[in-house]
């Protein structure tokens, strides 16, 4: 929370433009990199298939590794734009170009701040 309130207190006396958004479906994109097996959800079971077990490709919203799954995609993506992560705050990702740009990943739920 501190840094947040810094970067906005920085966005008023600089005049930086603010967008904040809400990933509403972040932790069903996350890759999973273990094997995880789950029970035939109710109302899809397949008959004469009870005992089959579904094997996860994504992150579902519950599991201990979603959250982890969706930051590596999200700090892979900006990595591969040009982002490079704040060493003093690992939620805090700067662009360096003409105009200098800032993304700020923190978590109530999960939301972005991005600053131009």
């Amino acid at each position: 929370m501190p840094t947040i309130r810094i970067i906005l207190t920085l966005s008023i006396v600089q005049g930086w433009k603010v967008f904040q958004f809400d990933v509403k479906s972040a932790f069903l994109n996350g890759d999973l990199d273990v094997e995880i097996f789950m029970n035939q959800p109710k109302g899809f079971i397949m008959e004469g298939k009870e005992s089959f077990m579904c094997k996860l490709k994504k992150s579902l919203y519950g599991l201990k590794q979603a959250p982890r799954a969706w930051y590596r995609k999200i700090l892979g993506y900006f990595i591969d734009i040009g982002f490079s992560k704040c060493f003093s705050n690992p939620n805090l990702y700067v662009l360096k170009f003409n105009t200098i740009k800032k993304i700020l990943r923190y978590v109530v739920g999960t939301k972005d701040l991005a600053l131009k």
